[in-house]
């Protein structure tokens, strides 16, 4: 094992299966659906359509991100996450990538997302309860293994 990785055994608790309708946000319908029933970690992956995005990179050397966003007709290739907490926050940590009706693809880390049509999620709990420390010398909140 790699003396600088952290790991935890996750222990599997449940696992639900969420539609979302057009016109929800996806982020948002997440950390609801996790707080209405006491999720506090988990992992998520989506599927589906979009009708925007708003989308960030971490630019390591100046610790800040660069943000874009987006407006069309999107596929979800791939959205996937994790679900933990800090200072007693919920905390979405979700990438994704995109498809137009060009095959041409973004991607990033996930701000905020609208359904056009649907979202298929896939959610998985943890009875492990995760968290998130910030790094001072990485600029991010990191997990806390």
């Amino acid at each position: 094992m790699l003396e600088n990785m952290n790991t935890l055994e996750l222990i599997p608790s449940k696992k639900y299966l969420i539609r979302l309708h057009k016109g929800e946000e996806i982020l948002e319908s997440l950390k609801s659906f996790c707080k209405e029933n006491n999720i506090e970690s988990g992992f998520a992956m989506m599927i589906g359509a979009i009708s925007s995005v708003n989308l960030a990179l971490y630019e390591l050397n100046k610790k800040e991100y660069f943000r874009k966003s987006f407006d069309g007709a999107f596929e979800i290739a791939s959205m996937s996450g994790n679900i933990t907490k800090m200072n007693g926050e919920l905390i979405t940590h979700i990438h994704g990538i995109y498809s137009d009706k060009n095959f041409e693809t973004i991607a990033g880390h996930v701000d905020r997302a609208v359904v056009s049509a649907t979202c298929e999620i896939l959610l998985t709990t943890f009875e492990n309860k995760i968290s998130r420390q910030k790094s001072e010398e990485i600029g991010l909140n990191l997990l806390d293994l």
